[in-house]
Order: C-alpha cells, then structure tokens, then sequence
C-alpha cells in the first residue's frame, strides 16, 4: 500500500485528524513563525473537501474531532500564562479552551466558505486566490471585534521573514493573504498528486476545454507561486540593519533607558516612587530618555500627582522622563463627585518645564483583570517634538542643525501595553513619529513576549521605533524597529541603549498608516477578475487567466473529433432531476450503482439487435448510412466499423422503460425506482436519458475475429458472453 492511499483512503480521518494536531500545536504559538503557519493552513485546505461533504453520514464527527485538535492545538502554548489570568486554574483553563474553541470554529467556517464557493467559480485564478482573501479578511474583521485586538487572531507576528518589508504599505493583513496563498499552492499541489499524474487515461473525454483545465490550474499556481516568491526580493535589498549613531549627517544619536527597580536592591515586590527616583539618578547622565514601566506610581488624587512630578523634576534632571501611574480621580459623570474612577496613563516631564509635555491614558483594557476597576479612555495619543542637542562639544554646531536652537526635533508619542494589540493605535497622528514610548506590565512570560511580538508589528506598520518597558514577572523590555528586534532584558533592572534616528527625520506617514486595512480590496479585486460569482456551474462566465494568452500562442488549434461527444449540461441536468425528484435517500457513496448501466442486452428487449438498428437508423436518418472505416483503428485481419451520429429520437416514438429481470441484480433499488417512478412527469428522466444516448455512436455490427483462432478454454468461453457489451464501451 502506498502513501498516497494510505493518507487519503485506508487512513484518511486518522492522518489528517494527527497532522491538524501536529502542525496546529505550532502554528498557534504566539511567537510562531510563517512556516508552521503555511503547514497547517495546507493540511486543513487539502482535508476540506473530505471533511465537508454533504452526505457524509460521519462528516458532523469528523468535524468535532478537527475542531477539538484545533482547539487543544492553540491552547497547548497558553495553559501556563493562563493559570493565573483569573481568580482560578479551573476557571482560567475553561475560558481558555472555550476561546480558542471559537477561534478555531471561525477558521474552519472560513474552511467552509472557501471550499464551497471554489466550485462556483470558473477560473483556475479566481479559485487559488479566494481563500487567500477570505483568510486575510477574517481575521482582520476579528482583531477589529476582540477586545484583545490581534492576540486573538491566527496571525503571525514575526517580521524576521522575508515579506516583512510589506507591513508599512499593506499592514498584517498581507501576512495572512500570503500565509493562505501558499498553503493553497501546497494543498492543489499536494491534491493533484493525490489524483496521479495527468498523462494517465481519462474514461471520460469532456470537451477540448476539459483538457486544458489542468493546465490552467497548473498555469495559475505557478504564477502565484513565482509571484509570491517574487515579493521576497526587495528583502534583499532593503536594509535591515540600524543606522550607524556614529555618522550624524545621516543619524541622530538617542540614548534612551528602561527603569524597573531590581527586588535585590531595593527589597520591594512594589517599587515606590523613591526606588524608581533612585534607579533613574544611575543613567541620567547618560540617556536622554527615561521610560517607566506601566503604573509604576499609584496616585489617589490629583494634587499627589502634581507634587511627585514636581519631585521628579527636581531629583532627576536632565532627562525627559515618561513615567507611567494609575490614579484614581472623581467620575466626570457623575455631577456630586462621590464616585471615582482609575485609569493607567503615562506623563512625559522633565525639569525645563513645569507642565507634562505629553499625557496619554489607556484605552484598551485587559477584560477581567483590568477591566472591572480601570476606566478607559477614548483619547488618541499626540506627537510631542523633543528638541535633541548635540552630544558633545566636539561636533560644531552648524553640523549638528542649521536650527536658531542647534536642536533637532525628534517627534515622539506614547501608548499603553495592550493598546499595542489592537489595530491601528496610532491612526489619529497626522505625521510618523520616530519613537513610541511604550510602558507595559505583563504577569507571565509567554504574555509579556506576545505583547512584545504585537509591539514590534506596530513599530513595523508606522515605520518608526517603540521603546518598550515591561515591569512584570519575567517581562521582557527592549528596542523594536529599524533593524532593531532582539529582547535587551527579561525581568527587573535597567538597560540603556543608544540608537539612531533618521536626520532629517521624514514625518510622512507610511502607506498603511493612512489607508489602514484597505489592501483587502485589492485581495478581492485579485479574484474578481477570474470569475464571477453567479447561482452555480451551469452559469459560468469565461474565465481569466494571466497566462491564457501566452498558451493560446502556443497552443495549436484542436482538430476536428472524430468521436460524437455528450451534452455534459444535459447530463448534469438529468442526474441533478434524479436526485431532486426522488423521495428516498441518497446512497451513501458515489458508485456504479448510482447510474443506469445500458448495454446491447437492455436494448434488445423485444426485438433483435440488428431489427432495434434498423429502426432507429429509420427514424433518425431515413436510411443507414454507409460505415466509416478508420485507418488508425485497422489491425490485421479485423475491420472496425464506426457509425457517424445520428440525430435524437423523438420523445414521442420511445417505448417505455422496462428493466429486465437479467439485469435487476446490477441496478440498486434506488435507481430502479427513481427512474421508473419518473417516467409519468412531464419531463421523465428516462426520456432525457435516452434522448441523450440516442446521440452516442452504434456498436458496430461486425465482431473481428483473429486470423488464428485462440484454442477453446472455459476462461475464454466465460467472457463470451460479455464481449458485446465491452465493444459498447
């Protein structure tokens, strides 16, 4: 047994059902990669016509297994962040698996969608490039709903492949687009290998179009797939490195720091304001930029606020400190002030202004944990411009800016751990900003490098740089953007980086910062083309192919057939009655029993052969052709005789269906009584059926006998009898 037959026949639910674990487990990671993406995609797109077919009796089973895996396949990298996101393990655990549940339902309905709707386009494009957009549309419609924004989505957030310089021009939604497409190259792929090659023999000759359908199919993937591979390209040429802080006609040297007060030094599980203060005095001489972790300070009312700023100031000057608080002030709803509200924000301060430069609070709430005592806020955050000196006495001033201050302007703004996850935070900005301020506080390791993963995608989107400090346990802090995408600290302490901002700095934003999520529609454009979408096959519009035109060049015109063809519509039509006008049940599978088997033994009921000839060739024609003989049939000592087409018999003049004892065993009862419980409507099946195969050529009328006549043997008399209808076939 081959492999072939042993993934897709004798073990198919087994294979695939091990496979979706497998490569789900993976590919649902947080910090999964493209490549375990484009696996599991390719498994689940290649088991779809197998898992949604409509008569399947076991297909509802077969679904809930692929939906359980799915399900503990996203939920396997989880269970340890999870444990404590609420008031218990069990009621974490349970939350969890329903989520990714539902995550996992809404992909196998996009599976649905996909597999259903290909049949009812005609172009081989059109189908290889519909799922691609229904996956990227998804789920960027789900990060739009969730309150968590992108952590609930199947998509990826590592941009060290080669399509990540895409992100600034069309956003994460490409990464989906580009993840589907793949995986539906491998699945066609992987499905034509499952059929066998193309050179074997087909039973059935359609039309010359039938013949070109697989090339065509194979035309579409290859050009995707040399388009796909084509946008890895740029990858090569586009710098992927910092700039240099040392060449100030090109950069700007920042130095900015992360503060999170160590518990070995201070002896706090909460830091007060006083470690901070202390922890920031070590690096004020050296970092331009101070970043507190998120709600590093707890504020109860409005004046504590303002003295510990005040404090700040005082204590560490020079730098411009970001320092992230909660506080909790009077509910601006409520006109008699007795009710209060917290909510998180982040004030940018330094001792050369007694005003904060930039304030911002947190729009997104973490649901449970934050969201039942934190208020959020609907403000968008602002750019505030940072006037950069020199950073040192050895560079000239006319070299450094040509400004009146000798400053450079580094525009900066500020946003809030999971505003990070949700789309487009920074839609509001006018302009790009260089660097994103970006204080966070995550309770597990897995969250706190997610967190960092979606922080990374948003630097990426603006074409700027985010400073991210996280204060939890097993946080992890760093630099993302402009070449920079390693983790600089896991846990408590401080680090201090210098980088390079772009001089002169271009506040124009990018593609994707304007338009948003728009490139959807060029992924639906990408299908429409090919084919529209209308009530079902027998509507088909032509079809578009990219290629079409180079192989219509090379293709030769088709000669002429030899052969009569079928009316494929009138077959489709007659089969499609039979199913819809019968009352019993479908069988179970597709095989011989479901259609009609007409031989020379059930034509030649109540007369003979060559008397049934006759009769049809006078009612067709008028008068028997003559036969023609084909040359390339002849062999030695036989002659093949071909009768040319003749037209339909009339309705009227067809005798009723009678379906003779000898031939009852090889039609199932379902077909015997569809057929002969149609024969009194309007239009009966058989009537349709037989109009149909008036219209195939005749069995000839003489049998060829070798010049050497084979001995008598009981095998060779047992096919005697069969001889006659193989020469139908």
């Amino acid at each position: 047994m081959t492999l072939r037959r042993v993934i897709f026949d004798g073990y198919r639910n087994v294979s695939f059902l091990s496979l979706t674990l497998v490569t789900s487990t993976f590919a649902l990671r947080p910090e999964s990669s493209i490549i375990p993406t484009i696996a599991l995609l390719s498994v689940l797109l290649l088991y779809s016509p197998f898992l949604f077919r409509s008569h399947d009796p076991q297909g509802w089973a077969n679904i809930t297994a692929i939906l359980t895996a799915l399900s503990i396949g996203g939920a396997t990298s989880r269970v340890h962040a999870s444990l404590e996101a609420l008031s218990s393990p069990s009621q974490s655990l349970t939350t969890l698996f329903f989520i990714s549940t539902f995550l996992s339902s809404l992909s196998l309905g996009a599976l649905y969608c996909g597999t259903k709707l290909n049949t009812r386009l005609s172009g081989p494009w059109s189908q290889i490039t519909l799922f691609p957009a229904i996956w990227s549309t998804l789920w960027c419609t789900v990060s739009y709903l969730s309150p968590v924004g992108h952590l609930s989505t199947w998509s990826i957030t590592d941009n060290t492949d080669a399509y990540s310089w895409l992100i600034p021009f069309l956003g994460p939604a490409s990464k989906n687009w580009i993840i589907a497409a793949w995986a539906a190259i491998i699945s066609q792929t992987l499905g034509d290998w499952y059929i066998g090659p193309q050179e074997e023999e087909n039973l059935i000759v359609t039309s010359p179009g039938a013949k070109s359908a697989c090339r065509d199919s194979s035309s579409s993937r290859k050009l995707l797939a040399a388009f796909l591979v084509a946008l890895t390209l740029p990858s090569f040429y586009l710098p992927r490195l910092p700039l240099p802080v040392s060449t100030i006609d090109v950069a700007s040297p920042l130095t900015v720091a992360c503060v999170v007060p160590p518990y070995q030094r201070y002896k706090h599980h909460s830091p007060t304001i006083d470690d901070y203060i202390e922890e920031s005095k070590k690096v004020r001489s050296a970092a331009k930029v101070i970043l507190w972790p998120e709600g590093a300070i707890i504020f109860n009312s409005t004046a504590q606020k303002e003295q510990a700023f005040s404090e700040i100031r005082k204590k560490v000057d020079g730098p411009y400190v970001g320092v992230s608080f909660e506080e909790i002030v009077s509910d601006p709803t409520d006109p008699t002030g007795r009710h209060a509200l917290t909510r998180t924000g982040i004030a940018i301060i330094s001792h050369y202004s007694p005003e904060p430069y930039l304030q911002y609070y947190k729009r997104n709430l973490v649901p449970f944990a934050e969201s039942y005592r934190l208020r959020a806020d609907r403000s968008p955050p602002e750019i505030f411009e940072l006037p950069l000196a020199r950073p040192g006495d050895y560079i000239p001033k006319p070299e450094w800016s040509s400004d009146p201050n000798r400053t450079r302007p580094i525009p900066i703004t500020a946003s809030i751990c999971l505003d990070f996850a949700t789309p487009s935070p920074f839609a509001a900005l006018e302009s790009r900003p260089a660097l994103i301020l970006a204080p966070a506080r995550t309770w597990d390791r897995t969250v706190g490098y997610a967190m960092w993963l979606q922080a990374k995608q948003r630097a990426e989107e603006l074409g700027s740089m985010v400073l991210w400090c996280d204060g939890g346990d097993g946080g992890v802090s760093g630099i993302a953007g402009h070449g920079f995408n390693d983790v600089a600290q896991v846990g408590s302490g401080t680090f201090i980086r210098t980088i390079g901002i772009e001089y002169p700095f271009n506040t124009t934003s990018t593609s994707f910062a304007r338009f948003g999520d728009s490139a959807l529609i060029l992924f639906w454009l990408l299908v429409v083309p090919g084919s529209i979408l209308r009530g079902g096959r027998r509507f088909r519009t032509s079809s578009f192919n990219p290629l079409s035109w180079f192989h219509a060049i090379r293709r030769p015109k088709p000669q002429a057939q030899s052969q009569p063809q079928p009316n494929l519509v009138d077959l489709r039509r007659v089969f499609h009655r039979k199913r819809l006008f019968s009352r019993d049940p479908s069988p179970k599978d597709d095989w011989s029993d479901d259609f009609l088997v007409i031989t020379r033994e059930d034509a030649d009921l109540e007369r003979s052969g060559e008397e049934a000839a006759d009769n049809i060739l006078t009612i067709s024609a008028g008068t028997p052709p003559e036969p023609l003989i084909r040359p390339q049939d002849r062999s030695v000592g036989e002659t093949v005789v071909e009768f040319p087409r003749s037209t339909a018999i009339p309705q009227r003049l067809l005798p009723p269906l009678i379906i003779p004892d000898s031939i009852i065993h090889r039609v199932s009862s379902y077909t015997a009584k569809t057929l002969t419980a149609s024969e009194s409507s309007p239009t009966p099946t058989f009537t349709e059926f037989t109009h149909i195969t008036s219209s195939f050529p005749l069995p000839p009328n003489h049998i060829p006998v070798p010049r050497k006549p084979l001995p008598e043997t009981p095998e060779t008399s047992e096919h005697k009898n069969l001889f006659v209808v193989g020469s139908l076939e």
